[in-house]
C-alpha cells in the first residue's frame, strides 16, 4: 500500500469512527453480537436497506443473519452472510 493509500485509509477509518459506531484501536468500525445493521448495497437475495442482526464474531469478521421470512423465499434456514472486518464494513451501517 503506498503512502497516499495509507493516508486515505486512515481518514476513512476516522470518518467511520466519527459516526459513533464501535471501533477498535485502529479506528476500524466493529459491530457487537446482537447489533442491528442494514446493508447499504444490494447482495444476492438481499435488497438494499434490509435489516439484519450480528449473530457471530469470529475474529477477522462477523456473521449477519438477515431479518426476513426465509420460508417464504423457500430457503431451508435463515440467510446469513459473512463480512470481513477490514474490507467490507463500508457495506453495512449500524442502526439504533
Amino acid at each position: 500500500m503506498d503512502s497516499i493509500s495509507k493516508k486515505l485509509d486512515k481518514v476513512s477509518r476516522c470518518l467511520w469512527a466519527a459516526r459513533g459506531d464501535y471501533t477498535d484501536h485502529y479506528g476500524i468500525v466493529m459491530f457487537k453480537v446482537g447489533d442491528k445493521v442494514k446493508n447499504l448495497v444490494e447482495f444476492v437475495s438481499v435488497p438494499v436497506g434490509t435489516i439484519g442482526t450480528v449473530v457471530e464474531d469470529y475474529g477477522s469478521g462477523f456473521t449477519i443473519e438477515w431479518d426476513f421470512d426465509y420460508k417464504q423465499l423457500k430457503l431451508l434456514r435463515p440467510l446469513r452472510d459473512g463480512f470481513n472486518k477490514e474490507a467490507e464494513l463500508d457495506l453495512l451501517e449500524k442502526i439504533s
